[in-house]
């Protein structure tokens, strides 16, 4: 059983998180970048937003810290593995991306700063 003051953490880091997701979803939009598709849950991982801009799609990472160093170091190879797996998976059910180039980015959500975009911030070999 989860003790109650768990939970009340638990939930104060999810609403945290929405409220990251949401500021950075309107940021990509005034950036340009065309939002296909977000809170993607697989069996394989999840990913937090899939964008576009040109001819190449972003899946990004979205994370609120205190400092940008915190923001990327949240992101673990393990977490980066379940997000690439849950890309393939991705693209296999839209066929219509198969030429676009992927990258994959960090999104960091700073308070009393501009979100911070991260491209390229990890890759996949």
């Amino acid at each position: 059983m989860i003790k109650p003051a768990l939970h009340k953490q638990k939930y104060y880091a999810w609403k945290k998180g929405k409220k990251a997701e949401f500021l950075a979803r309107w940021y990509l939009r005034i950036c340009g970048y065309k939002i296909l598709d977000y809170n993607i849950k697989t069996s394989l991982g999840e990913i937090d937003i899939i964008a576009r801009k040109k001819s190449c799609i972003f899946i990004i990472e979205v994370k609120a810290r205190k400092d940008l160093d915190k923001g990327l170091e949240a992101i673990q190879h393990y977490q980066q593995k379940r997000i690439h797996k849950a890309t393939l998976l991705w693209l296999q059910k839209t066929p219509q991306f198969g030429d676009y180039s992927v990258r994959f980015v960090a999104l960091l959500i700073i308070p009393l700063r501009l979100p911070k975009l991260i491209l390229d911030a990890w890759f996949i070999e």
